[in-house]
């Protein structure tokens, strides 16, 4: 799934291991057959995208545009991180982001005890492998939006066990 913020460009990508790709239905696109067409909408759109390879196999993806009035950046304000596969990492959402700069978690204090990288998919509640305790912990993130602007936030979230 893809937020949008509504009549801003986003670039949709495709996995791009096929000949051809088509992208159903057209709607609010820039190209329906190129592997990352240009979303820019004011309503909600669900695409599916067939690709196919040389030798004439078919494989369909499907892709979820939302739209949202405003970019942003949401942090849950508490997570568990009790291996329930429920709000089980602390991490960022992104809506209307195109590159997530940074995001920084610090306990109470001050020191750095996670920071996110691109290949990181959110912060589980340990420190060097060892599961912390119930606490309250500041966020900072920055983010650069689609509408070519900075955006930072800061906040707290609860660690619940």
């Amino acid at each position: 799934m893809q937020y949008a913020v509504i009549d801003l460009p986003l670039v949709l990508q495709a996995r791009q291991f096929g000949e051809t790709a088509l992208w159903t239905p057209a709607n609010n696109l820039s190209s329906r057959t190129l592997y990352n067409p240009v979303f820019k909408g004011s309503s909600e759109q669900l695409y599916t995208i067939e690709i196919e390879t040389k030798s004439g196999c078919l494989t369909v993806d499907t892709q979820l545009v939302k739209t949202v009035k405003n970019v942003e950046i949401y942090v849950p304000t508490a997570f568990s991180p009790n291996a329930d596969g429920q709000n089980d990492l602390l991490r960022p959402i992104t809506m209307g982001i195109q590159q997530l700069r940074y995001f920084k978690i610090f306990n109470r204090w001050g020191q750095l005890i996670y920071e996110m990288n691109a290949g990181s998919k959110g912060w589980d509640g340990q420190i060097n492998g060892s599961k912390q305790g119930t606490q309250t912990v500041v966020w900072m993130a920055e983010g650069l939006g689609l509408d070519g602007k900075v955006y930072i936030r800061k906040g707290t979230s609860v660690l619940v066990r």
